[in-house]
């Protein structure tokens, strides 16, 4: 006769086999989370390896890596540069074996690649040149794969981008101060040109920089590097805008006495720029207002500046010697840059 199951030994067999089957479940559901899991890494490890194998074209850098004293070829570096990401292509920024990198240059690369994706690059050889490199701030403000921390930088020096396309009277005065402070001048009538300079700048950029249709939309960088072998501060103020001679202002003087603009080269129109018969800047009403480009022109005539320079589409410009140059090369913006020196400190 076949025995029966005791009630206590039922609910007992219950308790098991539900606990069987919960165990069954988990370590179901763990082998299928196991599984998708092995499936993505196996997706992921595809991309990375696609991603290894993506094309990146090597452009090796000026070995004269300065925006000012080699401008056309360091445009022509960047025009290169963008045909490629036109194309969605990557670029190798090969820096190596630079022989010469100044801040103007800094300034102006950190603006360009500000934004962009599928880029990678290097620091120079040179230990002098991999310093001021890495240590300018520019890896803080692109998508590089390799990020820098900041040392302790004694200079006092400045990396900033503005993106709230504003005039930034505390960001001007902290400019100053570090300028100040390095060259030994005095918080007076010394350091008026610079900061009206700057202030002068940022409002140009605001007002006509994005061009008739987009006023405001234009983003400004300013680098402010503290020379430690020279007493001196060196100024990089750049917009990647449409640049003073493409501005609408510029282009309505010249609609006045030529029907057609394409007809006059840009380098006709410096002395009138010059001499502020072309302005700048369209006329709206702003919190702080000033004469513009007119303005700063005047500043630079002061001895407390080294040098001066404009850089603005296919134009480059010497506002210390007059002298200007036509460009091979075009830039979408406008550059400024000067070097704020103590003339008693330098025998002056």
């Amino acid at each position: 006769m076949k025995k029966l199951i005791t009630e206590n030994k039922w609910k007992k067999y219950l308790v098991n086999r539900a606990s069987y089957q919960k165990t069954k479940n988990t370590k179901k559901k763990k082998v299928h989370f196991y599984i998708r899991k092995l499936a993505l890494y196996e997706k992921l490890h595809d991309y990375e390896d696609k991603k290894a194998q993506r094309t990146f074209t090597v452009l090796p850098a000026p070995t004269n890596f300065s925006f000012i004293d080699n401008t056309d070829n360091v445009l022509e570096y960047l025009k290169t540069s963008e045909k490629h990401f036109r194309q969605k292509r990557g670029v190798t920024f090969d820096k190596s074996n630079v022989d010469i990198l100044t801040s103007d240059a800094i300034a102006l690369f950190s603006a360009f690649l500000s934004g962009k994706e599928k880029f990678r690059g290097n620091s120079p050889k040179k230990e002098n040149l991999k310093q001021l490199f890495e240590e300018s701030g520019f890896y803080n403000h692109v998508r590089a794969q390799r990020k820098y921390k900041n040392k302790e930088n004694k200079e006092g020096n400045l990396l900033h981008k503005e993106s709230n396309n504003i005039v930034s009277p505390d960001v001007a005065a902290e400019a100053v101060i570090k300028g100040i402070k390095h060259t030994g001048l005095t918080l007076s009538k010394d350091s008026d040109p610079v900061y009206n300079t700057l202030i002068e700048c940022m409002q140009n950029t605001n007002n006509h920089a994005s061009g008739p249709t987009r006023y405001g939309n234009c983003n400004w960088w300013l680098y402010v590097y503290n020379d430690p072998v020279e007493n001196i501060t060196k100024y990089s103020f750049v917009d990647l805008g449409v640049g003073i001679f493409a501005s609408l202002v510029a282009k309505g003087f010249v609609k006045k006495f030529f029907k057609t603009i394409s007809a006059l080269p840009n380098i006709k129109l410096v002395d009138d720029f010059l001499n502020g018969k072309i302005v700048s800047r369209e006329e709206k009403d702003n919190e702080i207002r000033g004469k513009g480009i007119v303005q700063i022109i005047e500043y630079a005539k002061s001895d407390y500046f080294k040098r001066f320079y404009i850089i603005a589409n296919d134009i480059k410009i010497n506002v210390k010697t007059d002298e200007r140059w036509q460009l091979n090369s075009n830039m979408n913006g406008t550059f400024l840059y000067w070097e704020l020196q103590n003339n008693k400190l330098n025998g002056n």
